[in-house]
């Protein structure tokens, strides 16, 4: 599946690459090194994390008072995680 964000993005926290809001739902892209899937979603007031069916986890949106994330950035990967087979 894929991610769709809207609303609003003062800190980044919907992925597109942007502080702007979105009145409709837009596609989040992913790095091409992915493959560019989402399993799981975890959604904060200003923040987003991403895991892929591989075990990649992506997060955007507010870090600190100095500092938003716009777009997916690769934060970790866990090798255990299952594959498909």
């Amino acid at each position: 599946p894929r991610v769709y964000a809207f609303g609003v993005g003062t800190n980044g926290q919907l992925g597109l690459g942007t502080t702007s809001n979105q009145l409709l739902p837009k596609r989040v892209p992913l790095p091409e090194h992915t493959d560019a899937r989402c399993e799981h979603v975890a959604l904060g007031v200003k923040h987003t994390l991403l895991c892929t069916p591989r075990g990649a986890v992506f997060f955007f949106g507010y870090v600190s008072a100095t500092l938003d994330v716009l777009s997916p950035v690769l934060v970790a990967v866990d090798r255990r995680a299952p594959r498909p087979v």
